[in-house]
């Protein structure tokens, strides 16, 4: 057995309490006993937060999961896609090679940075390759607790890159928020 095509397969995964997230996937995977190549193709409709830090797999992107799962909480991830190429010399040490996920994020809390003050009830768009993970926010709110009043988020975008197993991560971030003048007096 040298190739194997999955032209459709699907998955819901079992959870005690909350949305069942159900997987789409196809591949094609070649050269099994030579230099494999498998391309992988996926979709998940939506996907908790929580859910998404108890399925991620441990060895794929390991300083992404744990920057996810320290900054990430409530909310979801809607209409996900994700694209996968992995080979190697043999089956024992295949690695992937070209990732594109996308998904749209709703009503996640984000800690950007520690010191900074959490950006609450998220929107945007998320997408995740093998070098960057870019976070382009379209909406939510900042807690001033000094006046005590929500600040809007009016765009915000969270550029992690260098993202290599090994290595010095880099973080670029820019967040535009808004609130009326007396709001934050």
């Amino acid at each position: 057995l040298d190739s194997i095509t999955i032209g459709s397969f699907r998955a819901a995964i079992d959870r005690e309490a909350g949305v069942v997230p159900i997987v789409n996937m196809s591949a094609i995977a070649t050269n099994l006993n030579s230099i494999p190549v498998i391309k992988v193709n996926a979709t998940l409709d939506e996907i908790s937060v929580k859910a998404l830090k108890e399925y991620w797999p441990v060895s794929v992107k390991p300083n992404t999961y744990n920057w996810i799962k320290k900054n990430l909480s409530k909310g979801g991830l809607k209409d996900t896609r994700l694209s996968i190429d992995l080979s190697g010399p043999n089956l024992n040490q295949i690695r992937a090679t070209k990732l594109k996920l996308s998904s749209e994020l709703y009503d996640i809390s984000v800690q950007y940075l520690g010191g900074m003050p959490q950006v609450q009830n998220t929107s945007g768009t998320m997408l995740v390759s093998l070098e960057e993970v870019l976070f382009d926010i379209g909406s939510g709110f900042v807690h001033d607790p000094i006046s005590n009043n929500d600040l809007r988020v009016m765009r915000g975008k969270l550029r992690m890159h260098n993202l290599s197993d090994r290595g010095r991560e880099l973080a670029d971030f820019d967040i535009d928020i808004a609130a009326d003048l007396g709001a934050v007096m």
